[in-house]
């Protein structure tokens, strides 16, 4: 009877300590759920949940969204925490019914690239790759079936390894990631902005051609200088450029510029040509929005910017905590 006393007093113990250990948990959770909705007050009053990111659960790690017009989807491109082929997820404007399927390389190999943007212009959809991006038959994207394989009508190379893409305003803008310890960029790219920052990233800017192979100028009509941590580029129901800049537990950043009438600061090598070259820095900056880590590629659709945080999949998990598993909308 002795024995078993103490083995019931060792068992109660036990469940004790298990259940301190999940009160502890819960009490850590909820406290830096608090923490993040008191830091980031602004975009959390401001900021609409519209539907979860698919497979965020699942192994998947978001980097861009495009809207898809013409079948009124919505296109996510990223990369597997397996290190397996990077898929493309296509969801309904609610983001039910999701699809996902692979893409291969012109050559017919499979596309395990980073995903780093992803955006449609209608006859085409353009997926960023090293040395350039991706060209895709929309039709064939917006209709793939569960599973399926989509082959690249061809690779664009464009001299640079583009980290994200989106198509606005009739031009193609594409551009360079760059933070100091993970991802530096060639000398060429260092610049000092009129300020007096240094900026170490580039965007080039392709204008619509209906001469250009796939809709597009061969060559880029002018160049940006950037900021450092850029993950994605749209404008604004204003017209406004918007930037959403993030890497690891740093705050997220999405500052607006104001590019009409930007004054050319000399030209920029590109491409095998000499590109006019514009700078954003704080003297055409007119705001900045503070968000939780990790923000990604932006569309602006319904004149607001909208975007997934990758915080909240399965490789970084800490987003869960703080329900950062939806794409989200901004009045920006």
């Amino acid at each position: 009877m002795a024995s078993g006393k103490k083995k019931m007093t060792v068992g109660k113990g036990l469940a004790i300590a298990v259940g301190s250990l999940l009160g502890l948990a819960a009490v850590a959770v909820a406290g830096f759920n608090i923490y993040i909705h008191a830091t980031y007050a602004d975009f959390y009053q401001q900021a609409r949940q519209e539907f979860p990111i698919p497979d965020i659960n699942g192994g998947f790690v978001p980097q861009d969204m495009a809207w898809l017009e013409g079948s009124q989807q919505w296109l996510f491109s990223g990369y597997m925490g397996d290190h397996g082929p990077s898929p493309l997820y296509r969801t309904s404007e609610s983001g039910t019914n999701v699809v996902k399927f692979f893409v291969t390389n012109p050559d017919g190999s499979t596309y395990v690239g980073h995903g780093g943007g992803v955006t449609a212009d209608g006859q085409f959809t353009f997926l960023t790759t090293e040395g350039g991006y991706l060209v895709l038959n929309t039709q064939e994207v917006a209709t793939a079936e569960e599973g399926a394989q989509v082959q690249a009508i061809a690779q664009v190379d464009i001299g640079i390894d583009p980290a994200f893409i989106n198509i606005q305003n009739g031009a193609l803008y594409t551009g360079v990631f760059y933070y100091e310890t993970d991802y530096p960029t060639p000398a060429e790219q260092h610049l000092t902005a009129p300020d007096g920052t240094q900026n170490k990233a580039v965007m080039y800017v392709f204008d619509a051609d209906a001469d250009g192979e796939f809709g597009y100028a061969n060559g880029p009509s002018r160049v940006f200088s950037i900021p450092d941590r850029v993950q994605g580029v749209c404008f604004n129901s204003q017209g406004q450029m918007v930037l959403s800049c993030s890497w690891g537990l740093q705050a997220s950043s999405l500052p607006t510029y104001d590019v009409e009438g930007l004054q050319q600061r000399g030209t920029y090598r590109a491409m095998g040509a000499d590109v006019p070259l514009y700078f954003l820095d704080s003297s055409n900056k007119v705001a900045d929005f503070l968000a939780p880590p990790m923000s990604e590629g932006l569309v602006q659709k319904d004149g607001r910017v909208w975007y997934a945080s990758e915080s909240a999949c399965n490789k970084y998990i800490f987003g869960k905590l703080y329900a950062s598993g939806f794409v989200v909308s901004l009045p920006l």
